[in-house]
């Protein structure tokens, strides 16, 4: 292999190594949710109302981190992005927790999961206190 070779092959492996720690560190990132904020979501899960009521669209639990942006009128940034976690799920909306309450009217929510991610758009309808953290109801906006 002549250095020419060695050069590239050694710059791809440099390269690929600096991809897979952004990608570990991305995948961290989203699931650096604080532990007590999972095990009470987890617990709290199947004893309380569903976050967000449709009436004939059921929620069902669904519990895993999320990462999500506050959005303005116009669907653009409008705050500190922080990590949630998810609550239920049902073909309108969703239900988040946090540890503090949310005003604005518009999220950003992406999970993560082994599969892939998903980022959706949500209109918040409510944010209830439940002790320390914040249960928010939101349904997914559609055009």
């Amino acid at each position: 292999m002549s250095p020419k070779n060695l050069l590239v092959d050694g710059e791809s492996l440099a390269l690929e190594a600096v991809e897979r720690y952004l990608s570990l560190q991305e995948r961290q990132s989203a699931t650096a949710v604080a532990p007590e904020l999972v095990d009470f979501v987890k617990r709290i899960s199947a004893e309380l109302p569903p976050s967000h009521n449709h009436g004939k669209h059921p929620c069902h639990p669904f519990n895993v981190p999320a990462d999500v942006q506050p959005l303005d009128a116009s669907f653009n940034p409008s705050g500190e992005p922080f990590k949630a976690v998810t609550r239920d799920l049902s073909l309108l909306g969703i239900g988040l927790v946090y540890t503090r309450a949310v005003d604005a009217k518009y999220l950003q929510v992406t999970i993560r999961t082994t599969v892939g991610s998903k980022s959706l758009i949500v209109e918040v309808t409510g944010c209830r206190s439940l002790g320390t953290f914040y249960d928010i109801g939101a349904t997914f906006v559609t055009d």
